[in-house]
């Protein structure tokens, strides 16, 4: 019975079907009880038989397995005995030189050795590599005699020189170039170096065109701010009866000759405030007089410039004619804020000078 046939349905009978039913009937539902048992026994024999089959291929891959199990292990048997040779080498050597580093008596005086024959066989052997050495220069000093052009000697010799000789040429060639690239790498650095240096040189150049336009610039406000100084010293002189003013602090002379509006002032320390203004007036004109005098040399890089002696004369007059007068602080006050942004101009002057005098020195230096 194959698997593409169908399976026949189970017949199942009760005591009253036997009782009922026909015997025809019943053969017929035997047959198909019979057809139903016959199925289900050629299903068990497959069954069987694969199961057999399966159990047959899972012995022969465990006789395999088994095989080859037996195969490593024999394999490391015979390691494991080869292994265990080794230490038994390793163990004899260990012994052998334990023994060699614990000699015994007769080993010691076996290797023992007379000092005085020593001494003899050592002076024996230095007489013979002298008596070797002095043959050999004897024998090269005998070829060097017998030298001729013709001779085998010669020849080599020659050969020699002019091979020492090429071997020279080929050096001096190699130091030669270099030197030659070693000067040309230092040239192309002095070269990168010099570029640099126009670089900074030009670009100090251009502060220094900016620093001599603010120079002119802050001249023309200095001379502003000395028109006004002159026309609040003319007129100070008539609003001298004014009330009093408080004299704030200012420049380079702040002293503290402050008057409090709270406390009337005596006509003594009135007179010492006017001469005191006096002195801070005198002293202001003067230092703008040096200051105009000293920056004249700024306005070009080569020092050369024209001055004004007008200019001066009207500076160094300006002390002579606000002299007594109490409303001249105020203009004072401009001309030394006037001050200080040139004396801050002139050391940032100062320093980019002294950065191109280096400048300069390392060119001339290189």
């Amino acid at each position: 019975m194959t698997n593409e046939e169908p399976l026949p349905k189970k017949v199942r009978l009760s005591e009253t079907d036997f009782k009922v039913m026909a015997r025809d009937e019943l053969i017929l539902r035997w047959k198909q009880y019979e057809a139903y048992v016959q199925a289900l026994e050629g299903k068990y024999k497959d069954l069987n038989s694969n199961d057999v089959t399966g159990l047959r291929e899972s012995e022969e891959k465990l006789k395999q397995q088994q095989q080859e199990s037996a195969r490593r292990e024999n394999i490391l048997v015979m390691r494991l005995a080869t292994k265990e040779q080794e230490m038994q080498e390793c163990t004899t050597q260990i012994q052998y030189l334990k023994q060699v580093q614990q000699p015994s008596v007769a080993q010691l005086r076996s290797t023992m050795e007379d000092p005085a024959i020593n001494l003899l066989f050592l002076k024996m052997k230095s007489e013979l590599q002298q008596t070797k050495d002095k043959l050999e220069q004897a024998q090269n000093e005998l070829s060097a005699w017998k030298f001729t052009p013709d001779s085998q000697t010669g020849k080599k010799l020659m050969a020699k020189c002019r091979m020492l000789i090429q071997e020279n040429q080929e050096l001096g060639r190699q130091l030669s170039q270099g030197r030659i690239a070693q000067l040309e790498a230092d040239q192309d650095e002095l070269n990168d170096f010099i570029i640099q240096l126009d670089e900074e040189v030009e670009g100090m150049q251009s502060t220094i065109l900016v620093l001599q336009q603010q120079m002119k610039e802050t001249r023309q406000q200095l001379a502003q701010h000395q028109q006004q100084h002159l026309q609040s010293s003319a007129n100070g002189p008539s609003n001298g009866s004014s009330s009093r003013q408080r004299t704030s602090a200012s420049g380079f002379h702040r002293e503290g000759d402050t008057v409090e509006d709270d406390f009337p002032s005596s006509p003594g320390n009135g007179n010492k405030a006017s001469s005191s203004s006096e002195e801070r007036t005198g002293r202001g004109s003067s230092y703008i007089s040096q200051l105009s005098a000293g920056y004249e040399s700024v306005d070009s890089p080569t020092g050369n410039s024209n001055h004004d002696p007008q200019e001066e004369k009207t500076v160094s007059g300006k002390g002579n004619r606000t002299a007594g007068s109490r409303h001249v602080q105020n203009g004072l006050d401009s001309s030394v804020n006037v001050q200080s942004s040139v004396l801050l101009k002139k050391k940032n002057f100062q320093q980019i000078f002294i950065q191109c005098h280096l400048i300069w020195k390392r060119i001339l230096s290189s």
